[in-house]
């Protein structure tokens, strides 16, 4: 008797492995690369979301630097305007007592040249309006000074201002 070719083909088919089956330790390692590739994603997306944490930790930090600085600029200037306000009615209250052409009265009623703004730093210098300030003094013409660069001077503590006239300036800078 000889068989069909139908019946050996199914006979055949049915003893091939199946390609969907569990090979055992191959699918064993399967599941472990698997597993591995997860937790290498996880662990970088640890080390992003850390990151980010200490991004946004200093950009807090430096909101709350420039709001400090804010609040500080904010009170410089009210005592800048208190002093000006205070400085026009102290000048209306005594216009007998300012000159009628340049200088300021020197305390005694005389008239002295006011040219020279003198400017002593820290010992390590310091940087302000352009100009770098140390403990030896440094004159500025008060005609070249601007609004900005006296607000810089003014404002920093570790700056040492005052007004001398010419001949003091010649004074001091001949007795070195």
């Amino acid at each position: 008797m000889a068989r069909s070719p139908k019946s050996t083909a199914k006979k055949t088919d049915a003893k091939a492995p199946s390609s969907d089956a569990p090979k055992g330790d191959n699918a064993d390692t399967d599941l472990k690369a698997q597993l591995d590739a997860t937790q290498l994603k996880l662990h970088a997306a640890d080390q992003v979301q850390a990151k980010l944490d200490e991004q946004l930790q200093k950009a807090l930090a430096e909101r709350d630097t420039a709001e400090q600085d804010n609040v500080a600029l904010k009170k410089l200037l009210e005592t800048v305007t208190a002093q000006l306000e205070l400085a026009k009615a102290e000048a209306a209250a005594s216009k007998d007592d300012v000159p009628e052409e340049g200088g300021l009265p020197d305390g005694n009623g005389h008239e002295r040249d006011v040219n020279f703004a003198r400017v002593v730093g820290p010992k390590r210098g310091r940087w302000r309006a352009g100009t770098e300030f140390g403990q030896t003094p440094t004159f500025i013409d008060v005609a070249d000074v601007t609004e900005e660069m006296a607000g810089a001077i003014n404002g920093d503590d570790k700056l040492t201002l005052t007004v001398v006239t010419a001949e003091e300036r010649e004074a001091e800078l001949n007795s070195d």
